[in-house]
């Protein structure tokens, strides 16, 4: 109801005492329902389906989870995101590696590979070799929900690498990539191709593309004003005064 004027009044609005959404993750269904004027939600679960994926986010956050990590601290990256969903598999397919090699190949200069995985077991969604071919197109980097192995080989070649975790299970039988350059769910963070991706040891933000001009030029904003705020610091002056004069901290 808005206003004292009834006749601008919405009348005969159906009400609900369950609304469901139906596969918001693979086999997950979500029930939302009201209790004693409150909002409730349950999850309605499947069989062979991944209660891990479910992820709860508030409209504006846009950062992946804390669980995906880069290889060693000091790796960092940031680039336009090409994307490949991977799904589990119980045999070997047809053309193994398929569209994981082919999007690889299709890689340029300064792009990141992003990769969903939609898997309960951690197996490795990149490795040493895709790191050479990706380092000689001249891409960015990697981000995956899924792992890695070839530790030694990727901290060699110096390429940035942020992974759920390491393991020795080669992805071959375990999972395969079914699409290519769509939207997809990445540390529980939608993200789509052309979307920027920046990626350090504190975390990994993405840019809906966009906004890509916008945020830059605010996160430039906020760099110059940073900058101001510890060279006054660095001078000797109070926190407090500081935060005062530039509000930032």
């Amino acid at each position: 109801l808005i206003g004292d004027d009834p006749s601008q009044w919405l009348t005969n609005i159906p009400t609900y005492s369950k609304v469901a959404y139906h596969d918001v993750y693979k086999g997950v269904d979500v029930v939302y329902h009201g209790n004693q004027g409150q909002l409730e939600y349950d999850f309605i679960v499947a069989p062979g389906a991944q209660p891990n994926d479910i992820r709860l986010q508030f409209d504006g956050v846009q950062c992946m989870r804390l669980d995906i990590r880069p290889l060693v601290p000091s790796m960092r990256t940031w680039g336009e995101a090409v994307t490949a969903r991977f799904a589990a598999v119980q045999e070997l397919p047809q053309r193994p590696y398929g569209l994981e090699i082919e999007v690889v190949d299709d890689l340029r200069e300064g792009q990141v590979l992003v990769t969903q995985c939609d898997t309960q077991e951690l197996s490795a969604a990149w490795g040493g070799l895709l790191t050479s071919a990706a380092r000689s197109r001249k891409a960015r980097g990697v981000v995956t929900d899924g792992g890695a192995r070839d530790y030694a080989e990727i901290v060699e070649l110096g390429f940035p690498t942020f992974c759920r975790g390491l393991t020795p299970y080669d992805s071959l039988g375990r999972m395969d990539v079914v699409e290519t350059n769509v939207a997809i769910r990445c540390g529980g963070i939608a993200v789509r191709p052309g979307d920027l991706i920046f990626a350090d040891v504190d975390g990994i933000v993405v840019v809906p593309q966009d906004l890509a001009d916008e945020v830059i030029a605010k996160a430039w904003e906020k760099v110059n004003g940073e900058s101001k705020v510890r060279d006054a610091l660095r001078a000797g002056a109070s926190v407090a005064e500081t935060f005062a004069k530039y509000r930032i901290l």
